[in-house]
């Protein structure tokens, strides 16, 4: 898909995905972020106007560290544990190798290090 600008308020693209589809019957839409990424629009094309869409923030790190700070004081498990996390780790690293070298990079590969 090919960037566009979109007023004043940076980059968006165009697009009709899965998602999209759901929301939009279908239509092609638009979607961007306010610069500070703190503002969602949408709009449909053809529509002269654009809709601002509430964006919840997150901070999975607090998140991940609040829960690991809790199963230390307690004992308890981890929603996520270590081979869950290595298994991230391994799919993350072969994105990276893959969007590098342009080649499909295999789990296991990656796994043998």
């Amino acid at each position: 898909m090919e960037p566009v600008r979109v007023g004043s308020i940076g980059l968006g693209r165009w697009g009709d995905t899965l998602a999209e589809k759901g929301r939009s019957a279908g239509l092609e839409l638009v979607s961007c972020y306010s610069p500070d990424g703190a503002r969602f629009y949408r709009q449909a094309v053809g529509e002269p106007e654009r809709h601002e869409e509430p964006v919840d923030t997150l901070d999975t790190v607090r998140d991940e560290l609040v829960e690991f700070a809790e199963c230390v004081r307690t004992g308890a498990a981890p929603e996520v544990g270590g081979p869950e996390g290595l298994e991230v780790v391994a799919v993350l690293q072969a994105i990276v190798e893959s969007a590098a070298t342009r080649r499909v990079v295999e789990l296991d590969e990656v796994r043998a290090g």
